[in-house]
């Protein structure tokens, strides 16, 4: 059997896309599939107790948003809309309103893959807790999955006495 010249351009070009989209850490999967969320669990390194209850990043939120969930009713509606597109819907999870909230940090839809939101910590600041949050986009030249993303991250935290206040950060995300 002869190797024609066009099998062998189809195999080259086969690998340096492969190889390319290896290099760039493309996010190559669709809706409902796990890429690679932060870890759950205490947040590491936050000065306050913060717990993440949840990431997705394929979300309902088609604008960003930054929210406060402060009761059961408020937790019921934003679950819904954190996991509009996830068939297997997580269960809520239980959280003592007396004593904690929850913070919602949505980036809003994006056109592709390579975009993450995190919160990173808490930190308290007088009566009030400061809660950082970090969004981060594909350097440009990137080469990203051609599908419509909404990264949106869930934390529960203790309740503060007085607001929570949200600290924003940007990155690019290099090739």
């Amino acid at each position: 059997m002869a190797v024609t010249s066009r099998k062998l351009l189809e195999v080259a070009l086969g690998l340096a896309v492969a190889a390319i989209m290896s290099a760039c850490g493309s996010d190559s999967t669709g809706p409902g599939q796990t890429l690679t969320p932060p870890p759950s669990g205490t947040l590491t390194g936050s000065p306050e107790p913060a717990q993440r209850l949840g990431y997705s990043f394929f979300s309902g939120y088609s604008a960003p948003a930054r929210l406060v969930v402060a009761d059961v009713n408020a937790l019921e509606d934003a679950w819904i809309e954190i996991n509009q597109h996830i068939t297997m819907v997580p269960s809520i999870p239980d959280v003592d309103f007396t004593q904690d909230l929850v913070v919602v940090a949505a980036m809003g839809s994006r056109s592709s893959g390579g975009f993450r939101i995190t919160i990173d910590s808490a930190r308290a600041a007088g009566q009030d807790v400061d809660v950082f949050v970090t969004t981060r986009s594909p350097a440009t030249g990137c080469v990203t999955a051609a599908v419509q993303t909404s990264p949106v991250d869930v934390v529960s935290l203790a309740r503060p006495a007085g607001a929570v206040v949200f600290v924003e950060d940007s990155a690019r995300i290099g090739c």
